[in-house]
């Protein structure tokens, strides 16, 4: 009985450890997207945005809270960019291109399809 529990004391020790470098990890990350001067979205398969920079909060006119409550569609709000996504999401395969989002303003599109 004894050395169950220390195997088990050992399991929680390791989980603990483990536990902490993914905290640290998803801080870094974290840090990186925040700082970044490109803006990044991430959907999930249904194309509800599960993730916001604050690039593209600045580029799309929505805060990250009320950009988390919408669709891909609602929180572009642009066509071409709409069409780029399910460009992807049908062939599941990255899409580039240079879209006009405004008078003399174009972006660079990369969407990338997700990874498992």
């Amino acid at each position: 009985m004894g050395e169950l529990i220390l195997t088990f004391n050992n399991m929680i020790d390791q989980l603990r450890l483990t536990h902490l470098a993914l905290l640290e990890e998803n801080g870094q990350f974290n840090t990186v997207l925040n700082y970044m001067v490109d803006g990044v979205l991430i959907t999930d398969e249904d194309g509800h945005v599960r993730l916001i920079n604050p690039a593209a909060s600045k580029l799309f006119s929505l805060s990250e809270k009320s950009a988390l409550t919408r669709s891909f569609a609602e929180v572009v709000r642009h066509h071409q960019l709409i069409d780029l996504w399910q460009q992807c999401q049908n062939e599941a395969q990255e899409v580039t291109a240079a879209v006009e989002v405004g008078r003399d303003l174009f972006l660079q599109a990369i969407i990338t399809p997700s990874m498992c």
